[in-house]
């Protein structure tokens, strides 16, 4: 779908457009006028009970991982030991905005946590607009208790912060729905510019709402006031001129657009209350929406005459959505494995901890979360450590810094697909708190290119699509550690995990007992999931040591733009080759900058560390000719893989002979010493170079200590 501007195995992680209906609209699609008109709360009422009703979508049996939540009808907030073993609560997700420095709203700390257990504290406290109209929405929908981080996290205790920040991810996924605040840009903002009236009628009124649809006024980042606080917001233009929809699964691709569109989609807090909710309210553009594991409805959307959900074997239910009913073996996300995606067929799944990892589906997961923002820089590891929590449980050795231990070598080829930003830490981050190494995504605000990691997906038949390309480990030991000169540890490579329990072969493919339908080219090391073995951990650290040949290569005078992405290419001439009109290709590196800002500052030499060898096919399939016969395609622009071999593209570039012949070759990484010693370094980009031509430069050469700053 152009609209969303994402490719399209990045759709399932979008919102709504995977499980819109499919009915025409019942009337022309016609934009909402005036701001008058009220939004029905028994339209929410509707929603809660057809999905408790006839979904698995929420497990009431569980035991919340909560210290506190919001009592709404007694006004106070209430400790974990005082609720009882199953709870139902709201889970609200917001955009803090200028309101986490504003003093006069209240938190809750230390200082003010016995206040604020008293009955009634709440209605004498400052609180921001977002939270007092969720606690509103909360009562006249009689549920009892609201979940808020400012309110139910005591925010001076940094050991209860941390425990809560790890079980963030379950909070949001255990949580009878997740309220999702993204009409204003802060918390100062309301739910809806529009009236929230409650009309207590009956369910019948379910199918005979407003049976008119309407236009989605577009908020864009650059005027987030668009939406102003209070009931004076007006609606924006039609964001799709010249485009009408014509079905309900149009509306909710509009819905979806202005989602993205919002400063709450586009922080980095909201990434795992967005990825872990099972089922969602959104307030957003002036409207009200709903998502679960199955379907997705805007507020005018008609039922259908039968209210008969019960039909989900992949046919067209009720609702006119071809989406299964979840079950708690689903997989997690199990649309991904699709390439393409057909529309309507998948669904965004919760996060149920799988027993294999799925390297593709974290990749995706990364290029999701690297654009979004934070007001404090330093906080993207606790943002993302719900999902690293969850991934670093089934990759055997876990998660360093975002790099899976497991397949450790294919993770540190990440590239930028357009320039990316250096996190830097903000004013209140203490010298010497901050992680960031140069070598992590987590480092870098903006669009990773999650093809660059494909060596790492190589292990599942795919739909048809055979491995294209490969690394071989020629590194024998990466090391990490918190401190330049602390205690290192190793990172455990594929011959350190157990691959032959559980493993039988199929044909041509292997298959594991644990991992039903999916069938793999190789064994792969699976993390135990025994009750006994405690998983492993996401770490944070900021050194890598290991010992690699360090080559210095001078680079062509020229830079270029990349095949995919607006990143400038670093040619690297064949050794000894100093002309400038017929120049050898030897390799590329991929720079984290655009060609304009490259242009000056082309350095002289550049020192090269070699990481692991790897070679991909360059077969691009059968092209038809006129005759109706089939032959070889030559292009290697119509290469699956074109966007991540730049070097392709090049005028120097010299294919080998034979369509069906394969492209050999070192991975590099160019770094900059940090000290005079020339031991430490941080990278600077990641590269190519073509086997032989590396193979000469190291002749003679021995390995040398190298740290990753």
């Amino acid at each position: 779908m152009p609209e969303h501007g994402m490719k399209e195995h990045l759709l399932p992680f979008l919102p709504y457009v995977e499980k819109g209906s499919i009915h025409p609209l019942e009337s022309p699609y016609q934009p909402i006028t005036t701001l008058s008109k009220p939004i029905h709360l028994d339209t929410l009422r509707s929603w809660l009970h057809i999905c408790d009703a006839h979904h698995s979508c929420y497990a009431a049996d569980v035991s919340p991982r909560v210290s506190w939540l919001i009592d709404v009808t007694r006004g106070c907030i209430i400790s974990k030991n005082e609720l009882p073993s199953c709870v139902k609560y709201v889970a609200l997700s917001y955009v803090w905005g200028a309101s986490r420095s504003t003093p006069w709203f209240t938190c809750l700390t230390k200082d003010t946590r016995d206040h604020l257990c008293q009955r009634g504290s709440l209605d004498r406290v400052v609180l921001p607009r977002t939270i007092t109209d969720a606690i509103k929405l909360c009562k006249n929908l009689e549920i009892c208790h609201l979940w808020v981080d400012r309110l139910c996290i005591v925010q001076d205790d940094e050991s209860e912060k941390q425990q809560q920040l790890k079980v963030m991810a379950k909070i949001y996924e255990e949580a009878y729905f997740t309220l999702v605040a993204a009409q204003s840009h802060d918390a100062y903002g309301p739910l809806s510019s529009r009236r929230l009236i409650s009309d207590l009628s009956p369910l019948s009124r379910f199918s005979s709402w407003v049976q008119t649809s309407f236009k989605v006024p577009a908020l864009p980042w650059s005027n987030p006031h668009i939406h102003s606080v209070g009931d004076q917001a007006e609606s924006g233009p039609n964001p799709t001129p010249g485009r009408e929809p014509s079905s309900h699964h149009d509306v909710m691709t509009l819905q979806s657009v202005d989602l993205l569109r919002t400063v709450w989609f586009s922080r980095g807090w909201t990434f795992q209350e967005y990825l872990f909710s099972k089922r969602t309210v959104y307030f957003h553009n002036n409207t009200v929406n709903w998502e679960c594991l199955t379907v997705s409805l805007h507020e005018n959307q008609p039922c259908r005459d039968r209210i008969r959900i019960n039909s989900f074997d992949g046919s067209y239910n009720a609702m006119g959505c071809i989406c299964p009913k979840p079950t708690p073996s689903s997989s997690w996300m199990s649309c991904l494995n699709e390439v393409p995606i057909p529309p309507l067929t998948s669904m965004r799944s919760h996060m149920p901890l799988e027993n294999w990892p799925n390297f593709r589906r974290y990749c995706r997961l990364v290029a999701i979360f690297t654009p979004r923002f934070f007001t404090y820089p330093e906080d993207v590891h606790d943002a993302f450590s719900g999902a690293s929590q969850h991934w670093a449980s089934v990759f055997p050795g876990g998660l360093v810094t975002g790099l899976p231990a497991s397949v450790f070598d294919s993770a540190l080829l990440w590239q930028p697909y357009s320039p990316m930003e250096p996190r830097v830490p903000s004013h209140k981050c203490k010298a010497g708190d901050a992680v960031f190494p140069s070598w992590s995504w987590m480092s870098y605000r903006g669009n990773v290119q999650s093809e660059s990691w494909e060596p790492g997906f190589d292990v599942t038949l795919d739909h048809g699509l055979s491995p294209g390309w490969y690394v071989t480990k020629t590194i024998d030991r990466w090391e990490f550690s918190d401190t330049l000169e602390g205690e290192r540890q190793a990172i455990p490579s594929t011959s350190d995990f157990d691959t032959a329990s559980g493993w039988h072969s199929t044909h041509r493919w292997y298959e594991h007992d644990s991992i039903p339908g999916e069938k793999f080219y190789r064994p792969i090391p699976l993390a135990l999931q025994s009750p006994e073995k405690t998983p492993a951990l996401a770490t944070r650290s900021r050194f890598l040591h290991t010992t690699s040949y360090v080559i210095s290569w001078v680079p062509h005078t020229t830079t270029y733009h990349a095949f995919a992405g607006n990143c400038a290419i670093l040619l690297l001439p064949y050794p000894d080759d100093k002309s400038s009109d017929s120049v050898q290709f030897a390799g590329i590196l991929r720079l984290n900058t655009s060609v304009a800002d490259i242009r000056d500052g082309i350095p002289a030499e550049v020192d090269l560390i070699e990481l692991s060898s790897g070679y991909v096919s360059l077969y691009v399939g059968m092209r038809s000719q006129e005759s109706g016969s089939q032959e070889p395609e030559t292009d290697l622009m119509k290469h699956r893989l074109a966007d991540v071999f730049d070097e392709w593209s090049l005028p120097q570039w010299k294919q080998p002979g034979g369509y069906d012949k394969v492209y050999e070759f070192y991975n590099v990484m160019w770094v900059k010493w940090l000290d005079e010693g020339k031991t430490v370094a941080e990278r600077m980009a990641i590269g190519r170079v073509e086997k032989t031509a590396w193979e000469h430069m190291k002749m003679g050469k021995k390995r040398r200590e190298v740290t990753l700053a």
